[in-house]
């Protein structure tokens, strides 16, 4: 016999009432989806935003070489950028056009650090250009630890015809390590 309300059939004093826990268990399953669902699309936008983040921290860490200081954080930012390596190399490009001088010394070093095809041009230009003798013998040093052979000619004359002493030895040093290589 039948309910007309509930559609169900009356079950004994001894059976199970599965039918009553039907709804709970769909209720429970859709749950489980919708939890997977939103689990899928948080991943898929933490994915998608993640190389943002990691620009985002690299160009602070970049910043931070902008002081006179080579203090804990300065030595964690460093650290931070030489083991982004290639990614770091943008933004330490568009350092060595800062206004700040120890920045773009800063950025040279640790283009050294990060030797990058991507960095020649810009640290020849370096090189060649800037007013500040520390920078270009930081640039020097870079191009020395690149060893692309493009940098040669301006590394000799650097080494040759910069009037500062300290550009001059650090353009010999890395024409040094232009012979030692090849």
């Amino acid at each position: 016999m039948t309910c007309f309300f509930s559609n169900r059939i009356p079950l004994g004093k001894n059976e199970t009432k599965s039918q009553d826990v039907l709804p709970y268990t769909a209720l429970l399953v859709l749950g489980i989806a919708l939890n997977l669902l939103i689990f899928a699309s948080v991943n898929a936008a933490m994915a998608a935003l993640s190389p943002l983040f990691a620009q985002a921290r690299i160009q602070a860490e970049v910043s931070v070489l902008g002081r006179d200081v080579l203090d804990t954080q300065q030595q964690q930012a460093r650290q931070e950028l030489e083991n982004a390596g290639e990614r770091a190399v943008p933004a330490l490009l568009t350092a060595l056009r800062s206004d700040n001088a120890i920045l773009r010394r800063n950025a040279a070093d640790m283009l050294s650090y990060i030797p990058s095809s991507q960095a020649v041009g810009a640290l020849r230009y370096t090189l060649v250009n800037d007013a500040a003798p520390e920078v270009r013998a930081s640039a020097a040093e870079a191009l020395g630890e690149i060893q692309d052979a493009s940098t040669l000619d301006a590394l000799q004359q650097a080494s040759v015809f910069d009037a500062s002493q300290i550009v001059h030895a650090a353009a010999i040093d890395s024409v040094a390590r232009f012979h030692i290589a090849y």
